[in-house]
């Protein structure tokens, strides 16, 4: 899906991931049906979103890196009642490495990386979901390509 600044994709994102209540339509994910409303069950079905606006929608400021990218896939690291730490750690190394995120620790503030690796930051945090469908916004804004 493509279309120029106004056709109406990013609403379109929007509503595939459930955060317009009104849409109307179905969606199919490997012929089933999603039926699905909430964002957070349409990410466990393997729909996930890069979205434009990276500052307003994609990140969360005053988290980590580390935080960030494992947001959207925490319940792939939870064990009962406990997060399994190295997992988590493991993934988020490997995201940073496949990703070339320059950051010196993931545990520093996402806020305060270049524009570029804020954005490989949320492109990493959609990958993490292992996405079935991944709907990309403007994926490459920031990032020098």
């Amino acid at each position: 899906i493509y279309g120029l600044m106004g056709a109406g994709r990013s609403e379109l994102f929007d509503c595939i991931m459930g955060r317009h209540g009104q849409a109307s339509g179905r969606i199919f994910i490997d012929g089933k049906q999603v039926k699905e409303r909430d964002t957070a069950r349409r990410i466990q079905r393997g729909l996930a979103l890069i979205p434009e606006d990276r500052q307003r929608e994609g990140l969360v400021s005053i988290l980590s890196v580390a935080s960030n990218l494992t947001l959207a896939s925490l319940s792939r690291f939870v064990s009962l009642f406990h997060i399994r730490g190295g997992a988590e750690r493991q993934a988020v190394t490997q995201m940073v490495r496949e990703l070339a995120i320059k950051v010196a620790d993931p545990a520093q503030e996402v806020s305060s990386l270049s524009g570029g690796n804020q954005q490989k930051v949320v492109i990493g945090k959609a990958l993490l979901t292992g996405p079935k469908v991944l709907l990309m916004d403007e994926p490459s804004r920031g990032i020098d390509v």
